[in-house]
């Protein structure tokens, strides 16, 4: 788990600083006309790049453009912190607006954990991988409210999501596995990796499934 926040610790300012240029292109807000998104477009060069916010209390993890234009992020695992991880939001100009806690319940804090918002949900509600309990966590923006729809096999580490037909396909840092989560909360495994070596993987596209695995 070191590993891995050290890993996104290298990677998290890259991330975050690049994403001023994202959310230009995918998440302009709704209330700008085709103008002003024109003249925001144009101002800003080819491979600018500028920070666009920073992370307080940890480590950025994967960072989400929801559907509504806001930004979100998590803290990830932070080496001997007993802190409860947050998901934190932004506006698209980088604006810090609200933040949430992940309930006690569902994190154990004495050991190495953290979150990252992996997707969203057609409702607005953010998919949120959890390190410690191996948990798939949702959060409703408008009310606050968590709830754990799944949870991966003991010492299965969460990494990334992706919605696919058949569910939600959730790949596993800890083995060489990429788990399906099925609407009902049903956990199977999807693909298996035959080397059991250290490797992470991740999904992207929410048409089409797209897997790579660093082995």
């Amino acid at each position: 788990m070191r590993r891995i926040g050290s890993a996104l610790a290298t990677l998290a300012a890259l991330t975050l600083a690049t994403l001023a240029q994202t959310t230009l292109a995918q998440a302009t807000p709704a209330q700008a006309t085709p103008a002003q998104t024109a003249t925001a477009a144009s101002a800003r060069a080819k491979w600018d790049t500028r920070v666009f916010a920073r992370m307080p209390g940890g480590h950025p993890a994967y960072v989400h453009v929801a559907r509504s234009g806001r930004v979100y992020a998590g803290t990830y695992t932070v080496p001997d912190s007993t802190a409860p991880s947050r998901v934190l939001e932004w506006s698209a100009a980088g604006l810090q607006l609200r933040s949430w806690r992940v309930p006690a319940r569902w994190q154990h804090r004495d050991a190495d954990h953290g979150v990252q918002v992996a997707t969203e949900t057609h409702d607005g509600r953010l998919v949120v991988l959890e390190t410690s309990t191996s948990s798939v966590l949702t959060l409703d923006p408008d009310t606050g409210r968590w709830r754990r729809i799944a949870q991966l096999p003991a010492g299965s580490v969460p990494n990334y999501a992706a919605w696919a037909p058949g569910g939600l396909y959730v790949t596993d840092y800890a083995d060489g596995v990429i788990w399906r989560v099925t609407r009902d909360g049903r956990v199977s495994p999807w693909l298996r990796s035959p080397r059991s070596e250290e490797h992470t993987s991740e999904l992207q596209s929410p048409m089409y499934l797209v897997c790579r695995l660093l082995l």
